[in-house]
C-alpha cells in the first residue's frame, strides 16, 4: 500500500462522534430553529453540545478537533448519547413550530445543553415540563 492510499483509507474511517453529530442535525428540532444552516451551523451546534455532554460544562471548545479525532469509538448507544437524545426529545415536545426565539445559534446551543442536563437529572417530568418551558421561553 502506498503512502497516499494509506492516507485515503484513514480518511474513510468511520468516526462515531462525527456520525452521531451528523444524525443530530436531522432531528426535528433543527427544523424549527430559524437561523440558517450555512457553514454547517447545525453541525457545529451538534458537535459542541455533544462535547459538553461528554466532557462537562467547562469543556474548552479549542479542544473540539482533538476530541473529535479521539472519539472514533463514540457510540449512539452510549449513556451520553441517550441523554442527548432525551434532551432533543424534550425540546421537540416543547417547540413544534418555527419561532423567532430560536434564531440565534448560541442561544439554541445553550437551550439544548439545558435540556440535556434537565432530562439527565430525571426532573423533566415529560410533557408537563416541555409545556412549561415553551410557555416560559415564549413569554416576552
Amino acid at each position: 500500500m502506498t503512502r497516499n492510499s494509506s492516507a485515503t483509507t484513514s480518511n474513510l474511517r468511520v468516526n462515531g462522534f462525527k456520525d452521531y453529530c451528523s444524525s443530530l442535525t436531522r432531528r426535528p428540532f433543527f427544523q424549527v430553529v430559524t437561523f440558517p444552516d450555512v457553514t454547517q451551523n447545525f453541525s457545529n451546534v451538534a458537535k459542541r453540545v455533544t462535547a459538553i455532554a461528554l466532557k462537562g460544562m467547562d469543556f474548552d471548545f479549542r479542544d473540539l478537533d482533538f476530541l473529535i479525532q479521539n472519539s472514533e469509538n463514540f457510540s449512539a448507544n452510549s449513556k451520553e448519547a441517550q441523554q442527548i437524545d432525551a434532551g432533543f426529545g424534550f425540546l421537540e415536545r416543547a417547540f413544534t413550530e418555527k419561532t423567532k426565539l430560536l434564531d440565534e445559534q448560541h442561544f439554541v446551543q445553550s437551550l439544548i445543553i439545558i435540556a440535556i442536563y434537565l432530562t439527565a437529572s430525571g426532573k423533566s417530568a415529560g410533557s408537563l415540563a416541555a409545556d412549561w418551558s415553551r410557555g416560559f421561553f415564549m413569554t416576552k
